[in-house]
């Protein structure tokens, strides 16, 4: 009688559990603020410098298929630094990107138009040039804020568990630890009150120098004499006070 032969069955890889938890993200903000209608794309993680993410349309090809492309959606490792909600709110500005490709009407490359800026609003992400309220909605660059209690807040609320990314990047760490000077996250909106001063950062916070953008206007605190850059203007960040 010949013995069954032994399968070892190893554990998920950092790729698995990275990209399974982010492919899982895209298919439960495509159901729960696109109704189902965006089709599969590359999903991805690109150091690109000035944004926190990207849509690339047609940028991949399946082998033997001349006709056959996908979109790329690529999100900036060292952005992971921010709270899952921003995280995830870039992602699903992305796909808008995608809808917009696949149903609508998008202008030249890297315009942010109204039928755009529309979708972004319908799923809960207000378009804003600055990031805050008051902000222009379209334009060549442009980021977003969420709109409280809207779609989005409410499909990140009721989101499981276990899309969060489970790992960040060296670079997120090191932003982290810029911007804090600890373990804690910023929110990165313009108008925050400074650590110490009514925020989160307890006492210690007034320790820290206030950073701003001169594009757009966006503020964080962190240790004095270092150097920051704007992930959305891509600007060196001025020391205040």
């Amino acid at each position: 009688m010949s013995k069954k032969k032994q399968v070892t069955v190893l554990p998920p890889t950092p790729t698995e559990q990275q990209f399974e938890a982010l492919n899982k993200a895209y298919q439960y903000f495509n159901q729960a603020l696109f109704g189902g209608q965006l089709p599969g794309c590359i999903l991805n993680f690109s150091r690109k410098k000035g944004t926190h993410g990207f849509m690339a349309p047609g940028r991949w090809r399946r082998v033997g298929e001349q006709d056959y492309t996908t979109h790329e959606i690529s999100l900036t490792p060292y952005t992971l630094y921010r709270e899952p909600i921003l995280v995830f709110s870039t992602l699903v500005h992305e796909q808008a990107h995608l809808w917009q490709w696949e149903f609508g009407d998008p202008s030249r490359t890297g315009y942010h138009n109204k039928e755009w800026a529309d979708k972004m609003e319908d799923i809960g992400l207000m378009p804003s040039d600055t990031g805050a309220p008051g902000g222009k909605r379209t334009g060549q660059h442009m980021t977003h804020y969420i709109i409280p209690g809207g779609k989005y807040e409410q499909a990140f609320n009721a989101m499981p568990q276990e899309y969060t990314l489970p790992f960040t990047s060296l670079e997120g760490d090191l932003m982290r630890s810029l911007v804090t000077g600890g373990a804690g996250g910023a929110t990165g909106k313009p108008g925050e009150p400074e650590p110490g001063k009514g925020g989160a950062g307890g006492g210690k916070g007034r320790e820290k120098t206030k950073y701003t953008c001169p594009g757009c206007g966006v503020n964080v605190w962190g240790k004095p004499s270092l150097n920051l850059l704007c992930g959305d203007c891509n600007e060196t960040m001025q020391p205040v006070g």
